[in-house]
């Protein structure tokens, strides 16, 4: 049920990471930011994930997908 919901975010997620990645590598910040922006990005993906629907709820209907 909440698939969707995880791979949105996922998605989203490695694509705004994918761009922070490339501007290190082009040199246009350093790795401080880099990290910086990794974890703005994880914290936020978290944070949809846990307003949009139930943490532990999306986490066993995602990953262990009860049958």
């Amino acid at each position: 049920m909440y698939f969707p919901l995880v791979l949105v975010v996922v998605l989203i997620a490695l694509w705004l990471a994918g761009g922070a990645f490339y501007g290190w590598m082009a040199r246009l910040y350093g790795w401080f930011v880099l990290l910086m922006s990794f974890g703005a990005i994880g914290v936020a993906a978290l944070a949809v994930l846990c307003i949009a629907g139930p943490y532990w709820k999306v986490i066993y209907d995602t990953l262990l997908q009860p049958g």
